[in-house]
């Protein structure tokens, strides 16, 4: 029985020879965007996107002329007068007529001895009378039917 072994001086093999440094990953390395660093900031980008979306929606509904019609006869319907005083800027009547609410005890008593038969209301229409001034036609459901008024902001 024979055992030969074959041995290699360094001298005589070649040295290995050193891939070009490129841009693709390696083999064991996944592509660039299946990493989970640039996952999460996409992700976190993406949301922080989303977010300043809805922000600025909600913000400009709710401080349009239309969301300030809303939040007055959401205050005006529930009964609440210091809500509802709050939100408006009221000057004394030009015409004669029945009653006046021009102050907040006026607004208040009125509230609190009867609450508004306003059971549902939606904002129709907003219009620009010119550059300062907005018409805003709502709708408003009372026990007496369907009704449509405008308020001037």
């Amino acid at each position: 029985m024979s055992t030969e072994v074959d041995t290699k001086h360094a001298a005589d093999t070649e040295p290995a020879a050193r891939p070009a440094n490129t841009s693709t990953p390696r083999p064991d390395q996944p592509a660039a965007w299946r990493r989970r660093r640039y996952q999460v900031i996409a992700g976190a980008l993406a949301i922080a996107l989303i977010v300043v979306f809805v922000a600025n929606n909600v913000l400009a509904r709710q401080y349009s002329p239309s969301g300030a019609v809303s939040q007055y006869l959401t205050a005006i319907q529930s009964g609440d007068a210091a809500a509802a005083w709050s939100l408006i800027q009221v000057s004394a009547p030009t015409t004669n007529v029945d009653a006046t609410l021009i102050d907040r005890a006026s607004l208040q008593a009125a509230l609190g001895s009867a609450k508004p038969d306003i059971r549902s209301f939606a904002v129709t229409q907003t219009a620009n009378a010119d550059a300062n001034v907005v018409a805003v036609v709502f709708s408003y459901e009372t026990a007496g039917g369907t009704k449509r008024s405008t308020f001037t902001v």
